[in-house]
């Protein structure tokens, strides 16, 4: 489970208006849509910040975790055309792992997952960062 926060944000907000920033999340919800299996979730939880939900085998995640969550970024970091003007951002990412026969309930991902986040975004942005749980 990924935990996503855009960099940047406000400044398209501020500089380009709301419209174009209910645009650029359209338009970032279409990308990370691509970047994962149809079987998967992504669902924007507000603001700027979404949680994308994976399912691979317990063996497979954090390898497949890893790759998705940089295939992420490395869509969200290409440029956007916002109502005829080009505009970049970036995005951190904080994942954590959940197994459905593991005691540990969902909430407690959510939470490590957002603290992984907040953790990518103070070691410089634009990154992914998992929780060590």
């Amino acid at each position: 489970m990924f935990s996503t926060d855009l960099d940047g944000f406000k400044s398209i907000n501020d500089t380009l208006g709301h419209h174009a920033g209910d645009e650029l999340l359209v338009q970032v919800a279409a990308r990370m849509k691509h970047t994962i299996r149809q079987e998967e979730m992504i669902s924007r939880i507000g603001g700027d910040e979404f949680i994308v939900v994976l399912t691979s085998p317990a063996e497979e995640m954090a390898k497949r975790g890893r790759l998705v969550g940089e295939r992420i970024i490395s869509t969200i970091n290409k440029p956007y055309s916002l109502n005829g003007q080009h505009a970049s951002i970036s995005c951190s990412i904080g994942g954590a792992f959940w197994v459905a026969s593991n005691s540990k309930k969902i909430e407690e991902t959510i939470k490590l997952a957002d603290e992984a986040l907040y953790t990518a975004k103070k070691k410089g942005k634009n990154q992914v960062h998992f929780a060590k749980d």
